[in-house]
């Protein structure tokens, strides 16, 4: 219990991070769904969401930055 707690604590932190970063519109989805593959590949003892969140969590971040990176240097 006190595990799926701290999980669910990291997920938000996760989601706070996102949201001061990015503070668009369109990154509240890839916040969401990065905090979502994040939870379920460590509540689960499921290998097939292991893998997803192995793959999807990485993606969605590099795709964050670069698109941090673009609007920030569109700004500039």
């Amino acid at each position: 219990m006190v595990y799926v707690y701290k999980t669910k604590l990291l997920g938000e932190i996760i989601m706070k991070i996102f949201n001061f970063l990015m503070k668009d519109i369109v990154f509240i989805p890839v916040g969401i769904l990065l905090a979502i593959t994040i939870w379920f590949g460590t509540n689960t003892n499921n290998k097939f969401w292991w893998y997803i969140t192995g793959i999807t969590a990485p993606i969605l971040f590099i795709y964050s930055l670069i698109k941090i990176i673009h609007d920030r240097k569109k700004r500039s």
